[in-house]
């Protein structure tokens, strides 16, 4: 199948930007769509592996596509969010390509089976992850995850939402009564943060970067620690209770502009994914550095699709006819899984 080749070529080609352009400025840039082609990937094998969730063939190769692209986005690195990426692009692939026709119950069991693997793993790898080992290779994170994994200490960091809820508090407590106001600084940094610090020396720093030494937080680096705010803390640094509600306003057009896109080109996996690319900073913006997220995922979006768009015509121009995919299996559950018509 066409998808499922787009599939492995988007696997190499993720690899090949994330570590091979080493090169000052542009390896940041190449390895953000990097990221973005693996969770592609993932969501190219759900698109395919959703319609025949038993097949054998199908669900190795799925199976080998996945760990090859969490792999790569374990390697080098600290944060979730390529992981996180990865998992719900396998569950919005599957979603978009044929879930969403079936019942609400039996969508909730397919998602809850399928999601469940991803969300163990993620608890294991947070539990193990340090700050202090930035650099780990994807051969020491798996190390140390069969070493000192532990799920529920894993589950429990995850439920925490990064002391975000904490940093909020501080916010509120001392702007502006202890530091100014920084109004709607997210928005403004957002447009200038893809703008090199050697090359402006004076940019401003987001808010993320100066909380530890505000909040005088000991044996740490104060330059190096972010501590993400999310958007509650933002709005209190960035105006107060008018920051609040131009952001909740702003957040809930930039969600409905990426909305509007899958929804006009639903059955499109090249569109739908390449949105779908950005689920793990989408998820992080509640709890993260608000601006940083939203660029990163925009970034990765346009990327995505670009090469989505590129890869695409390159292999349909060297592919044979294209033969309509087969009706999905129907034995594969014991249910009535019947598609309800005009269902959302």
């Amino acid at each position: 199948m066409a998808l499922l080749l787009n599939a492995f070529l988007i696997t190499v080609l993720a690899a090949l930007l994330r570590f091979g352009f080493m090169i000052p400025l542009i390896s940041i840039v190449t390895g953000i769509v990097g990221i973005g082609l693996n969770a592609v990937a993932g969501g190219l094998v759900g698109w395919v592996w959703g319609r025949r969730l038993l097949n054998p063939a199908i669900m190795f190769y799925s199976l080998l596509i996945v760990a090859a692209n969490m792999t790569i986005v374990m390697t080098l690195s600290f944060g979730r969010r390529g992981l996180v990426a990865v998992g719900a692009s396998i569950i919005w692939g599957m979603y978009y390509s044929y879930w969403r026709h079936l019942r609400t119950t039996s969508i909730i069991s397919r998602a809850g089976l399928i999601s469940l693997p991803p969300i163990i793993f993620l608890a294991l790898f947070t539990s193990v992850r340090s700050s202090k080992e930035h650099f780990r290779s994807a051969g020491e994170q798996f190390q140390q995850i069969v070493q000192g994994g532990n799920v529920v200490r894993g589950m429990v960091s995850l439920l925490s939402g990064q002391y975000a809820g904490s940093v909020s508090m501080f916010l509120i407590e001392n702007y502006p009564e202890n530091y100014e106001y920084r109004h709607l600084q997210s928005i403004y940094y957002f447009f200038i943060l893809p703008v090199p610090r050697q090359w402006w020396p004076d940019k401003p720093y987001p808010i993320s970067m100066e909380i530890a030494q505000q909040a005088r937080i000991s044996r740490v680096n104060w330059k190096k620690l972010k501590l993400g705010p999310g958007i509650v803390g933002h709005a209190a640094a960035e105006g107060g209770f008018y920051a609040l509600i131009l952001y909740g306003i702003v957040g809930g057009l930039f969600f409905r502009f990426f909305d509007e896109v899958v929804r006009l080109n639903i059955d499109s996996p090249f569109v739908v994914l390449a949105i779908g690319s950005s689920l793990g900073q989408f998820l992080g913006l509640a709890r993260g550095s608000v601006p940083n997220f939203a660029f990163i995922a925009v970034l990765t979006i346009a990327g995505s699709l670009f090469i989505m768009i590129v890869l695409g015509k390159v292999v349909e121009k060297f592919s044979p006819t294209p033969v309509p995919e087969d009706e999905p299996e129907s034995v594969e559950w014991e249910y009535d899984d019947t598609p309800q018509s005009h269902a959302p």
